[in-house]
């Protein structure tokens, strides 16, 4: 992988205004089917997108959308994307939540328009004071991004023998069983994220000493969530409940009872096992009531019709 140094990295003719840029901005979070080819030609818009707060589920998921759909229905590549620009944004912000969606979810590095990767961009961010900045841009992490992008491309587009002729022959050829090749995709997947899931109770456990009732909601929002709704998420086997029992939620607060609702919600959805033990041999609402947690108490015996 030959790594070129950036020439012209930003476009000097502004042909949108600061609040303009803002503005749109605003509206791709919020709608990213906005999210159109022209933004990405002078990197501009992401001065304004790496301002914000992904660790709020709505700003994360629409940068993520965003980028889904930038690639998977606008037929962006990874260069036009100039995550070159995007990639040095966040690194001026230290802006570490933005950086981890656009190299560890998107698997992208700072490519510039020609398909080389700016040396600068690196360079930035080795040298950046935040070491989870530094972390970026080592050499292992960004050939393991670049190999990653190869395997995401694939999950972007329709299996080959989905769409040729001779499937049978395509899959004898290349000697992989169908059934197995997608029962290997699901485990490789399930883990992923189950990995991810812990990732995030881990963070937030460093970051702010408990985990958030805001964290646990994004992920029982995630599409993936069924695949790991039985999963222990850490050392004592707790499962996303038992951890919920362990945050106050204060049932004044508009905002945490909605996050509340919504992680119940979303249990349901998935038929989640409101009875499932930790390796104590403890329900959720065992801890909800060792908590004395009232509002997860309510919500508990609500679910399992008590």
């Amino acid at each position: 992988m030959r790594i070129l140094p950036i020439t012209n990295q930003y476009n000097n003719k502004n042909t949108f205004k600061s609040n303009y840029l803002a503005e749109e901005a605003k509206k791709i979070l919020r709608n990213p089917s906005l999210f159109r080819r022209e933004v990405f030609r002078n990197g501009l818009i992401y001065k304004d997108l790496a301002k914000f707060d992904y660790y709020n589920r709505l700003n994360y998921e629409g940068l993520f959308n965003a980028f889904k759909y930038a690639t998977n229905v606008l037929k962006v590549r990874d260069e036009e994307l100039r995550p070159d620009i995007a990639i040095s944004e966040g690194i001026k912000n230290n802006n570490v939540e933005y950086l981890r969606i656009l190299m560890e979810e998107r698997d992208l590095v700072p490519f510039q328009p020609d398909g080389e990767i700016s040396v600068d961009v690196i360079l930035e961010g080795r040298n950046h004071p935040n070491p989870k900045i530094r972390s970026f841009f080592e050499d292992r992490y960004l050939e393991k991004r670049s190999y990653n992008r190869e395997i995401l491309a694939l999950q972007e587009e329709p299996p080959a023998y989905t769409i040729i002729e001779g499937s049978d022959i395509f899959r004898k050829m290349m000697g992989i069983p169908k059934q197995d090749l997608l029962n290997e995709f699901f485990i490789s997947t399930t883990n992923m994220w189950h990995n991810r899931a812990k990732e995030l109770i881990s963070n937030d456990e460093e970051k702010f000493g408990e985990v958030r009732i805001a964290t646990l909601e994004r992920i029982v929002s995630h599409e993936s969530f069924n695949s790991i709704k039985n999963e222990s998420l850490n050392i004592s086997g707790s499962k996303i409940l038992h951890l919920l029992a362990e945050i106050y939620i204060n049932p004044n607060n508009l905002d945490e009872m909605e996050l509340l609702n919504s992680i119940m919600k979303n249990c349901r959805r998935v038929n989640y096992n409101f009875d499932i033990k930790n390796d104590f041999g403890e329900t959720a609402l065992d801890k909800a009531r060792e908590a004395e947690s009232t509002p997860l108490i309510e919500a508990l015996k609500k679910m399992q019709g008590r």
